[in-house]
């Protein structure tokens, strides 16, 4: 849109929650993740967000493609909140709580549930009694969990498949955004990034250098048929012997360093 004639009006008193006032440069258009723009990550319009929420809001947008928020609100127990501020790249609560906000989202998008009242952290049985209640059919919290992450499964073989969507697809379609300073000027280090998208992976058992989910994985829930397409069509990782943990540069640098460079251009 131009940033010189419009950012002004549309970002009029937009400041640091914690540098006295201090007026915050940022583009006037933020996009979030594949095309969306931003919604509770930290950055444009809600941005007052803490550095944990809005990690894992990013890495929910990152894995989707869409806006997620619309259904996947993050939700995590404010009893992590200490562990989770000290270090929230490595929190395997955070984690956790990413995974069960990502399958309520299924649950919801499935059945009958209500974004505003869904996840319920104190009622987890919740969606399992809403849908015995309507249909009849006895479903416990953890088979409707199975399905869940089913579904999410299915969803991630088409977006392999049909999409070619790879870790650094992934990272690169995301990255900008976090690289942008939040309302505490806090931006994202690129390795500490990487390695909580490593925990994230390997907790829904994906391969960390592809993003691609094992055999294993997909024959747990029960999607064999799926796994021997994948494996015909060269999209099933095979277990490498050591970790993976090549992360490479940055596919980019971020907005407050191209805007650095252009002004000391602009000085010679």
């Amino acid at each position: 849109m131009g940033y010189d004639k419009f950012s002004e009006t549309i970002y009029h008193g937009r400041f640091s929650q914690m540098l006295q006032g201090k007026r915050i440069d940022i583009p006037v258009s933020l996009e979030a993740a594949w095309g969306q723009s931003v919604h509770w990550q930290g950055r444009g319009f809600e941005g007052a967000i803490e550095k944990p929420t809005w990690l894992a809001m990013n890495l929910i947008n990152m894995v989707s493609t869409r806006d997620a928020q619309t259904v996947e609100h993050f939700h995590c127990k404010y009893d992590y909140h200490a562990e989770a501020m000290a270090d929230p790249y490595h929190c395997p609560h955070i984690i956790n709580a990413i995974n069960h906000t990502q399958n309520c989202a299924e649950i919801k998008d499935s059945i009958m549930s209500c974004e505003w009242q869904s996840p319920d952290l104190w009622w987890p049985s919740m969606e399992a009694e809403m849908y015995e209640a309507a249909t009849g059919y006895p479903m416990t919290s953890e088979e409707l969990e199975e399905d869940a992450i089913r579904s999410k499964l299915l969803f991630r073989a088409i977006l392999i498949r049909g999409y070619g969507r790879t870790r650094r697809k992934e990272i690169e379609s995301i990255w900008r955004t976090i690289s942008i300073p939040d309302s505490w000027n806090e931006v994202a280090d690129w390795k500490l990034w990487n390695e909580m998208v490593d925990l994230y992976y390997e907790s829904r058992g994906w391969d960390l250098e592809t993003g691609w989910p094992y055999r294993e994985t997909y024959e747990k829930y029960g999607l064999k048929d799926i796994a021997d397409e994948m494996e015909r069509l060269g999209f099933l990782p095979v277990h490498p012997k050591h970790r993976w943990h090549d992360y490479g540069n940055p596919p980019h640098a971020g907005f407050v360093e191209n805007r650095k460079r252009e002004s000391e251009k602009n000085k010679v």
